[in-house]
């Protein structure tokens, strides 16, 4: 019986490591992944919103393309096809930027951006984070094993969507990028924007050891006055991220 207490002691330091190394939290995967956005330097970009509101079809915009970022401001280096959504319409123009030199690629005709439009791409020091704070985008997050992406290992989040956290930055993206007019996110007020979701859905993917995005999904469906519907879906995808591109410069 001497070996007892050896035992016990044992057993409780075998214990206390088990609970020392449980799941990850997922707020604070969320706050990791979230702080790390401006982080991601390079890759090859995806991002794709649109609001269906009406028989007209859904209005809206898509990019994808490798990029990489300079390291303190000016030009980055990318091929990135920009996509307006209008209902069956489609309209795409291609940027390339080479870190010196910019050219525009539509209707298949390529020319060079003058200095002064080319210099307009030139990049200050504000990060992705702070235009999409994801972190704040969802309640009572759950935690889950992801699909392994680029040989790494993921995991995923889900949760209740905050729809005024989440309005918020999705307006300024689509100000900035999207048909102009921001949708119906920008058009309701909080409360009024609350009590018009039915449905909605968020989904964060980032990597089990580096805390980089992967993947981010939300889907809202609303209803509107006067009896309409209304769905916005936001996705944003990074491949091979901090990975090294290659930027060819355009043919003709």
């Amino acid at each position: 019986m001497s070996g007892r207490p050896a035992v016990l002691a044992l057993a409780a330091t075998g214990l206390a490591l088990m609970g020392g190394c449980g799941r990850d939290d997922p707020d604070e995967v969320l706050s990791q992944t979230a702080r790390k956005l401006g982080q991601i330097r390079s890759g090859e970009l995806s991002m794709r919103m649109s609001v269906d509101a009406g028989p007209g079809g859904g209005v809206g915009f898509a990019l994808a393309g490798p990029f990489a970022l300079p390291r303190s401001g000016g030009m980055p280096r990318a091929r990135v096809t920009y996509t307006q959504i209008a209902g069956g319409r489609r309209a795409s123009a291609t940027l390339t930027s080479t870190g010196r030199r910019a050219f525009v690629t539509a209707g298949g005709r390529t020319r060079k951006l003058k200095a002064a439009r080319a210099r307009r791409l030139r990049l200050g020091k504000g990060g992705a984070g702070d235009r999409l704070r994801v972190g704040s985008w969802v309640r009572d997050p759950e935690l889950a094993d992801g699909p392994r992406l680029d040989g790494a290992e993921t995991q995923r989040v889900t949760g209740r969507l905050d729809v005024r956290a989440t309005a918020r930055d999705l307006t300024r993206v689509s100000g900035a990028l999207g048909p102009g007019d921001g949708g119906v996110l920008g058009r309701a007020g909080g409360r009024e924007l609350e009590r018009s979701v039915r449905r909605s859905s968020f989904e964060l993917v980032t990597g089990k050891d580096d805390r980089l995005l992967r993947r981010l999904r939300i889907g809202i469906a609303m209803s509107l006055p006067g009896g309409r519907q209304a769905r916005v879906r936001f996705a944003l995808g990074v491949r091979r991220p901090n990975q090294p591109v290659t930027i060819p410069v355009p043919r003709g």
